[in-house]
Parts: C-alpha cells; structure tokens; sequence
C-alpha cells in the first residue's frame, strides 16, 4: 500500500515539476517572441501653423512653429517632448501690442486609432490616417511683449497643452499630417492687458507635421541578419536547456 501511495506521489510531483518547467519555457517563448518595448519607436516631428489668440485685446492669427521629439513605450502610448514659437500679432490695436513667445512642454501621446497596410502597392501616400492621437501635458511660457515697437517686461507662465491629430504615411519612414492644440496660460498678461474677472489668455494652434521614423536597429543588412539568427539561436538553445532538465527530472524519480 506504502508503495502504490509513493508511487502516486511521485508521478504528481512530475506532473507539477514538468507543468512548471513548460509555463517557464512559455513565458521565456512570449518575452523571446514579444518583449515590453520591442515595438517603442524614436520620431522627429516639424510642425509649422497658425496661432489664433483667446486674449482681451483682440489679435490678428500669426504663425508659429515647433519642434518634437517622440518616444513609444508601445505602439499605443508614447511621451513627447516639444519646444515651440508663436508670434501674437496685435499691431492693428491702437497702440500696436505684439508680442514673441517661446515655450517648452511635456506631453503624453495616446494612439486612438492605428492603422497600416501590409500591401505593397499602399507604401505610398494614403488619405486614411496611419494613426489618429490625442495628446496632453504641462508647459512653461517666455513671453516678450511690445507696445509701439517698445519691449515691456517679460513674463513667464506655466502653460497646459492639450491637441489631437492624425498621421498619413508619404513613405516608408516618413509621415505628414494636421495637429489642432489648445494651450490654457496660467498668465493674463500675454496681451499685456490684465481685465478684471476675465479669464486667464490662452490660444490655439493649427499645424502641419512632417514626422521622420527612426529605425528600430542601426545595423546593416549583413549584421541585422547575424542579430536575428542569434536571437533565433538564443530562443533554441533555452528550448533545449529547458526539455533537457524535464527530462532529467523525470528520469531521476521514476530511477528512485
């Protein structure tokens, strides 16, 4: 009876010993075949537009541009990091109030929408959008105003950028696309006017990008064809290793 009971034990504790090894070797498969931040992409966006100012003096739309450098923890969600210029113009006010803006902010990227064609033929230019993204973040804003063609004293402002937007491929490493921003100034003198219960100034941004997709891997063909083989070849050899000690395992209880 003893040794029927032993018996039984041992081929459960072989079950579970080999039950444990093979999830191991399927969690080691998934993380070989899908590492956490395998697909995060490092991308430079140009974006050139137009300004159009919430202030209490009224102000003409002026240009503005700016420069993002993206990174994607996945396809899905990614930070950004923006330096951007706006030119508020006000020179149709008596007395002529303009002012030159400079601003940094950090911003998180959420892809609401993704979209790629696998055919060849779709390489080109698509007006379906490769990705359509909100985006949100905080910011500081320089300001340097002029009344008359006189500077006044500069202000600076913690800013709140809000957008959304959408990507189209032109090629392989390139988009373009149109970005709508919404910038709330914890300031009330951008317009160097400051009104009494009216709201702190704020602006709106509309833009053209141009965004360049750097490589995943800066290896050339011969090398990033000896990377993959190793890749290949490290995912075999743990296979091995691993059937290797189920084996032994299960020989040495059924040898006890």
């Amino acid at each position: 009876m003893s040794l029927i009971v032993l018996l039984s034990m041992k081929k459960i504790i072989v079950i579970c010993l080999s039950c444990f090894f093979g999830s191991l070797f399927t969690i080691h498969a998934q993380l070989v075949k899908q590492k956490v931040g395998s697909d995060a992409k490092h991308q430079l966006t140009l974006l050139g537009g137009i300004n159009f100012p919430s202030f209490d003096i009224p102000h003409s739309i002026g240009p503005s541009a700016g420069l993002a450098y993206s990174y994607y923890f996945i396809p899905q969600i990614g930070i950004r990091g923006m330096l951007h210029y706006h030119y508020f113009d006000g020179e149709k006010n008596i007395p002529a109030i303009y002012s030159h803006t400079m601003g940094a902010c950090v911003q998180g990227i959420f892809n609401f929408f993704s979209y790629q064609s696998g055919r060849p033929e779709d390489a080109g230019f698509s007006f379906i959008p490769s990705k359509a993204y909100l985006v949100a973040g905080v910011g500081g804003l320089y300001h340097q105003p002029y009344i008359n063609g006189n500077s006044q004293q500069s202000d600076l402002s913690f800013s709140i950028p809000v957008g959304i937007g959408t990507r189209h491929p032109i090629a392989r490493r390139w988009d373009i696309g149109v970005e709508f921003a919404w910038n709330v100034s914890s300031s009330d003198r951008i317009d160097q006017q400051v009104v009494s219960e009216s709201t702190n100034d704020s602006f709106g941004n509309l833009f053209l990008t141009a965004t360049y997709k750097f490589p995943k891997h800066n290896y050339g063909p011969t090398r990033g064809k000896q990377f993959q083989n190793r890749k290949t070849k490290n995912a075999t050899n743990a296979k091995d290793v691993l059937s290797h000690s189920i084996k032994e395992i299960i020989f040495l209880f059924y040898r006890f």
